[in-house]
């Protein structure tokens, strides 16, 4: 684990004092984050905190990009530096807005000076071991990081360190739903919609779903409009047509989904010729056009 990482990590500790939520790295300005951020912001800082490389990547770009504020945009060459020490690849375009702001990649400026390795040390000695990593992210959710708590669902759901146990995963994902985690709340709908560790309830899976989308979660509205169309969810068509439009703005599946759709007039005009430009606006691309598993598709729709 690079050295930034585990600082990073090491920095999770104390994350809460007295129930209210502080975050300290010792090498960044203090933040009171709570008043200032939205949810989404503070769930890519706290996967940023752990030393998730995405997510100190994307960190990077969205302060870089002035999303957060243009008092954050000088944040963005620490993340990008912090998300290239954890082995991702700054794209030319990054660079190139990195350049145009006036900024260089900095690392954090208290980071220490590598130190010289002990060729006597068995490899990764300092690596935090499974049991450790473990104990960290039990310690903070019980302290009320919901992130935590998700990432614990999930730990209990995969086996990790212990036998799997949906139960307990079902029990993790729903305190973070409740703690207003929206990536908690997706993995605690998608428990309700197949009966994980739980019974199944398609119609508080749906409302977790769109909790969890409207909070900013890329993949939880289009995971509920397909979910409709394919009968697992309970059929809305103004609803699923709107979660697959706003989906398809970044999401190929989604796009190729909307066309359909539009051919068939599901929850909205039935619009044939739109349908058509569509998929060829794909086939030009060289992107293809399916749509998801489990959708029966009608071609003549498109005629």
């Amino acid at each position: 684990m690079p050295l930034s990482i585990t600082l990073l990590v090491e920095a999770v500790a104390g994350l809460y004092s007295g129930g209210t939520f502080f975050i300290f790295l010792s090498f960044f300005t203090p933040f009171l984050w709570i008043v200032t951020m939205t949810s989404t912001e503070t769930d890519l800082r706290l996967g940023a905190l752990v030393g998730h490389g995405p997510s100190l990547y994307a960190l990077g770009i969205a302060c870089l990009t002035g999303a957060y504020g243009p008092d954050k945009v000088s944040e963005a060459a620490t993340w990008l530096w912090l998300a290239q020490d954890s082995g991702e690849v700054i794209a030319p375009w990054v660079a190139e807005l990195l350049a145009a702001k006036g900024l260089t990649l900095t690392p954090p400026p208290d980071l220490p000076e590598p130190k010289t390795p002990d060729i006597s040390a068995p490899p990764h000695a300092a690596m935090p071991s499974a049991q450790e990593l473990y104990a960290r992210a039990e310690a903070a959710a019980h302290a009320g990081d919901a992130m935590a708590m998700t990432i614990l669902g999930h730990y209990a759901e995969v086996g990790f360190i212990t036998a799997p146990n949906l139960e307990l995963a079902f029990s993790w994902y729903s305190k973070a739903a409740a703690h207003g985690n929206m990536y908690g709340l997706a993995e605690y709908a998608r428990c309700l919609l197949y009966g994980i560790g739980t019974q199944a309830n398609t119609t508080s899976a749906l409302a977790a779903f769109m909790q969890a989308a409207f909070m900013g979660h890329e993949q939880a509205g289009k995971t509920a409009a397909l979910a409709m169309l394919t009968g697992t969810l309970p059929a809305d068509k103004t609803l699923c047509f709107q979660l697959i439009h706003d989906a398809a703005k970044t999401d190929e599946e989604a796009y190729a989904t909307l066309a359909y759709l539009y051919a068939i007039g599901y929850g909205t005009i039935e619009d044939k010729p739109k349908a058509q430009e569509m998929i060829f606006t794909l086939l030009r691309n060289n992107k293809g056009w399916k749509l998801p598993d489990g959708i029966d598709v009608d071609t003549r729709a498109f005629c």
